[in-house]
């Protein structure tokens, strides 16, 4: 050889590589960084794995996560065909902020059969989702919204097209961010569904376009009600999956957000007792939640609980006038056939119609400041 040192033959490689990882799961952490050294010292793109990590990590050595970027991207170019190489490129790249190339090593990660990078991969679709939907809602230009929305709608149905296969291959595989996102990309999809922007914008002619049509097209995409039945269910199918895997406080979540949409973009009025006797059912959960859950809820779900307290405000009074009358909810929609609870088995929710029924005040109106509209394009997204 003129130019460096030969490649290390693979099957010396990996067992290198396998006597480093028994020492880091052992928790002998020098001993597998000094391991490491040797390994650079006769092959450095190949060490890169390891060497990537105590850089990122700063153990045994100063924190320089430039390096250890460097350092995993030439291993895997040394090689290629490592899924656990690419994952965790792909994971550096997310931690540094850098979402749209970390997805792209999760997707050569997912290709190779790599499970959890497969789930990343459908988190980093919903993550590039939201952006583009940002976006989207922050332009003034014709084209600009289009392209960015198109996008967004297509990465969220490939987010949830994702998560579903991990759910139907390898079940328990999905931790509580992970439902999440697929609730939220679901979740969105319900939403961009009632206003209408499900439908992709034209923006192969721009200039035929003002924002006065192109407002009008969206907003007629809101009579659209067969898509809008379509992504409700694909909704209650997810939140099926989230409660039967045992997140059933997140999935009482995400039903109460399906049926305040249905408030504040279809005008339902009634289904706001839905949103009621599903709030009262989370807090009937709350017992069974972990202590980090019951920390990270109320902030993970803000936005539902404030859209809560906005409907609460047009329609509380009428629903509880409805529920003096003796009307329920009817919680067909917001469930999978066969699995529709009684609206008995929250107690909670029971207490409190009894109460009316009995003749308990009507809640004081919680007047607040008016809604402050948000900027964009015709207020059309969130």
């Amino acid at each position: 050889m003129f130019f460096g040192k030969p490649k290390m033959a693979d099957e010396e490689r990996k067992k290198w590589s396998e006597e480093i990882e028994q020492l880091l799961d052992a928790d002998r952490t020098q001993e597998a960084y000094n391991k490491a050294l040797e390994f650079d010292k006769l092959d450095k793109d190949a060490a890169g794995y390891h060497m990537s990590y105590f850089y990122f990590m700063g153990e045994c050595v100063r924190e320089d996560r430039r390096e250890a970027l460097k350092r995993i991207e030439k291993y895997v170019r040394r090689v290629p065909d490592d899924p656990e190489g690419w994952y965790r490129y792909g994971l550096f790249l997310r931690l540094e902020g850098n979402e749209p190339e970390a997805a792209e090593c999760f997707e050569k990660a997912s290709g190779m059969g790599h499970i959890q990078g497969t789930v990343d991969l459908a988190g980093s679709c919903k993550i590039l989702a939201d952006q583009f939907r940002n976006q989207a809602a922050g332009t003034l230009n014709v084209k600009e919204y289009g392209e960015c929305n198109n996008r967004a709608v297509s990465l969220y149905i490939r987010s949830m097209a994702l998560y579903d296969k991990i759910v139907q291959e390898h079940p328990g595989e999905l931790e509580d961010a992970d439902w999440q996102g697929y609730g939220r990309a679901a979740d969105m999809m319900y939403f961009l569904s009632l206003t209408g922007e499900v439908k992709k914008v034209n923006v192969k002619d721009p200039e035929s376009q003002n924002y006065l049509n192109l407002g009008l097209q969206l907003v007629s995409g809101k009579g659209n009600v067969k898509e809008q039945r379509y992504w409700r269910i694909n909704a209650a199918r997810i939140y099926s999956q989230m409660e039967q895997a045992g997140w059933k406080a997140m999935a009482e979540y995400f039903r109460m957000s399906m049926c305040l949409y249905d408030c504040s973009e279809k005008k339902n009025q009634p289904m706001f007792a839905n949103a009621r006797w599903h709030m009262d059912r989370i807090q009937e959960l709350n017992g069974s939640l972990s202590e980090e859950q019951r920390k990270s809820y109320p902030e993970d779900f803000a936005d539902v609980t404030e859209l809560y307290g906005k409907m609460e405000k047009k329609y509380g009074k009428i629903m509880e006038n409805r529920l003096r009358a003796g009307e329920y909810p009817d919680l067909s929609e917001d469930y999978m056939p066969g699995q529709v609870p009684a609206v008995e088995d929250c107690r909670r929710f029971m207490d409190f119609a009894e109460a009316l029924r009995n003749g308990a005040p009507a809640q004081p109106d919680a007047s607040r400041e008016p809604e402050k509209k948000k900027k964009g394009l015709f207020g059309l997204f969130r």
